[in-house]
């Protein structure tokens, strides 16, 4: 079976031919063939139709080893000690292509949404590890508890972090002693600036 995307594995798990997932979706039972099959290349443009028409999220179609966990379940992460860089497709390997059609179908063309790539090993066994792909989502509101980006500025510059949300402080989840100190969210020299809401884990052994 083609492991490019796991859209006859849902199709099979509904009770669905091909043909009438090609109903449900408006096209020919040949396109959904040759999706199945890896013959068509999954695109950001099928993910949202195919997974209406399964019930499903787009990124439960992907393939699986594009590793995916939801942060919401994730025990609390810790800090990002240097900064996280944009998430760019090239700087990925040899599984480039195959990560831009999730962070794609995870940003779903909202500008409040963008994806940052973990710079760091501080958080290695805090599910969140060093070339994690996180989305973050500006438009959000943070609660108690949820992992965060917070900027932290200093005679000019910005530091940007990854905490816990625990107001009025943002703590870290590490054994790294010199992370442990909370820092007070002022609103001045610490801001807010997103929420993170989603983990790609980049498995750069799979062959794309």
């Amino acid at each position: 079976m083609d492991e490019s995307n796991r859209i006859r594995e849902w199709r099979e798990r509904r009770g669905l031919s091909q043909r009438q997932l090609a109903e449900r979706i408006g096209t020919n039972q040949q396109a959904v063939h040759r999706l199945e099959s890896g013959e068509l290349e999954l695109r950001p443009s099928h993910l949202k139709v195919y997974a209406r028409a399964l019930g499903v999220r787009a990124i439960d179609i992907l393939p699986k080893d594009i590793a995916y966990e939801d942060a919401s379940n994730l025990p609390a992460a810790g800090f990002l000690d240097d900064e996280a860089y944009k998430w760019e497709p090239q700087k990925t390997g040899i599984n480039g292509e195959k990560y831009s059609v999730a962070v794609d179908a995870l940003l779903a063309g909202d500008p409040n949404r963008s994806a940052w790539t973990l710079n760091t090993a501080a958080l290695e066994g805090e599910a969140m590890r060093q070339g994690d792909i996180l989305i973050l989502d500006m438009a959000k509101d943070a609660v108690a508890g949820d992992i965060i980006c917070a900027q932290i500025y200093s005679g000019g510059d910005a530091q940007t972090v990854f905490r816990i949300y625990q107001p009025p402080f943002l703590l870290s989840a590490t054994n790294i002693k010199s992370l442990r100190d909370p820092i007070l969210i002022d609103n001045h020299r610490v801001k807010v600036v997103g929420v993170v809401t989603e983990c790609l884990r980049q498995n750069k052994t799979v062959a794309a």
